[in-house]
């Protein structure tokens, strides 16, 4: 991912200067860095397991059943 992004700023950089600018001010893309950690209490196992939406099962269920 960060060498097609490279390779796409680079581009732009190159068809700028053929349209004859010197310099640009171009804001570099930042990457977000995601929190892979895991939740230290149940509570917030739990809550995380009902705020989930990131698989099919999520947009049929009706509750989540956690710790029974």
């Amino acid at each position: 991912m960060k060498n097609l992004r490279n390779a796409l700023l680079l581009k732009q950089l190159y068809q700028l200067k053929q349209l004859g600018y010197n310099y640009t001010n171009i804001t570099a893309y930042k990457e977000d860095e995601l929190d892979l950690s895991l939740p230290n209490t149940l509570e917030s196992l739990q809550k995380q397991a009902q705020n989930c939406h990131l698989c099919e099962l999520s947009k049929s269920r009706q509750k989540v059943v956690f710790g029974e």
